[in-house]
């Protein structure tokens, strides 16, 4: 369960920070969409990653 967590959080921060660099977040509810977004796909690719390693 760690490498679930583990990964979820390291990916929302690369992705983020990629996305914020580029100005890729809109303003308003578009901001919530991508935010929303950004969270979603890293949970499901933090489980991934957890499946990968055996530790889920």
């Amino acid at each position: 369960m760690d490498a679930l967590l583990f990964s979820t959080i390291a990916l929302i921060v690369i992705v983020g920070t990629i996305l914020i660099s580029a100005g890729e977040f809109g303003k308003g509810a578009e901001a919530g969409k991508g935010a929303l977004t950004l969270v979603g796909l890293s949970i499901v690719a933090g489980y991934v990653v957890a499946l990968a390693s055996g530790s889920v």
